[in-house]
């Protein structure tokens, strides 16, 4: 009996396994319908200006998740004034667009240059171009400019009546003098006067002490100058007859010697000292055509000059802002009161301020008076 029982059980385990080997195969499988993707759009490009990228895109069927990818071409710079809306990089130009020319360095005296700049989005490039002096700018006799002196102009003298300047003698030649009428103008001329000479009446002279000499023939000693020719004035030159007790005399102008004029060279204006330009003087007196620059002063920007950098000479304001304490040393600091924004400082020292045997700051009682009681304010230090 349990020899059958056990063939059953085998004839059931061989049946088992061969419904499920039948289960397990293609034969008996009912085939599905395959998946066809459908997929969203193209997205995600991750190409740059310069660079390419990819791109891709998902199956929308929600249990698949299948992504197709596939490559991109950069994408090309989008410029517009010359920058790139994408990424900011700047476009290169062959031909430039220059702005207004400016920025000139000339001076009332000297020349200078001026320069314009390229227009074109992130081009630095620029021209310059020499430019010629300004010359002066005169209002009210002053250069707005440099604060020269405005010469006085030239103009035709319209002179007043001769008057005696140095009253001629019988013996001694004198001058007369004649003043130009116009308004601030104080040129004159003079023009010798000879001597006089002896008036003789009865043998006195009508005019001085001198007594007639007996008749003789002339005979006349070296040209003696009375009166030195200038540049702008005639002379006078005299000699006198040589015989004892006569004095007669003769006497002949100098003609005017004109102005010997000399190249002066120029001077450049500093930021200290006057200069002028190239000009012209006389080696015989003061005439001369010299336009004095008055010197500007210096240009400071923080500290130094901008022209010539030298070194602001720092004026200073009160200490402010002291940060020490009783028991702390601190600072104070002051300001250069010339706008160029130094500001000085120096270590200030700690210390109790005491008054009535207490710091009037901190309450500290002074620890040298026993006398006093103890502190009301807290406990002492």
């Amino acid at each position: 009996m349990k020899n059958r029982i056990a063939q059953v059980l085998i004839c059931i385990t061989l049946i088992s396994a061969f419904v499920f080997a039948l289960s397990s195969c293609d034969l008996f499988k009912k085939e599905e319908p395959k998946h066809e993707h459908t997929y969203g759009e193209w997205g995600g490009n991750t190409a740059t200006c310069t660079t390419p990228g990819e791109e891709k895109r998902v199956c929308t069927d929600e249990t698949c998740g299948h992504t197709e990818t596939r490559p991109t071409e950069a994408l090309g710079h989008k410029f517009e004034n010359g920058v790139c809306t994408v990424c900011s990089e700047k476009a290169p130009h062959t031909e430039h667009t220059f702005g207004e020319w400016g920025g000139n360095t000339a001076t009332c005296t000297a020349p200078g240059e001026e320069k314009r700049v390229c227009t074109y989005a992130g081009c630095t490039e620029e021209e310059t171009r020499p430019t010629e002096a300004l010359g002066h700018n005169f209002v009210d006799g002053v250069c707005t400019r440099c604060e020269a002196t405005e010469p006085k102009p030239e103009h035709t003298h319209t002179f007043g009546e001769w008057e005696v300047d140095v009253a001629a003698t019988c013996t001694t030649a004198g001058t007369n003098k004649r003043v130009c009428t116009a308004d601030d103008c104080d040129y004159f001329e003079t023009t010798p006067v000879a001597a006089l000479g002896h008036d003789f009446v009865d043998g006195d002279c009508s005019r001085c002490d001198a007594t007639e000499p007996a008749p003789h023939e002339h005979s006349f000693g070296e040209w003696n100058v009375e009166i030195a020719a200038t540049c702008e004035a005639n002379g006078l030159k005299k000699r006198t007859c040589t015989a004892e007790g006569c004095g007669y005399f003769e006497t002949e102008e100098i003609a005017a010697l004109g102005h010997d004029m000399v190249a002066k060279e120029a001077k450049p204006v500093t930021c200290t000292e006057e200069g002028w330009e190239a000009y012209e003087a006389c080696s015989r007196c003061d005439k001369n055509t010299k336009v004095v620059i008055a010197a500007p002063g210096h240009n400071y920007v923080k500290g130094n000059c901008s022209v010539c950098g030298t070194e602001h000479e720092h004026t200073y304001g009160d200490w402010y802002g002291d940060t020490s304490t009783c028991t702390e040393a601190g600072k104070e600091y002051r300001d250069c009161t010339g706008g160029c924004g130094k500001v000085d400082e120096r270590a200030t020292a700690a210390g109790h301020d005491y008054k009535d045997g207490f710091c009037t700051v901190c309450g500290h009682k002074r620890p040298d008076d026993y006398s006093l009681p103890v502190q009301p304010f807290g406990k002492e230090d």
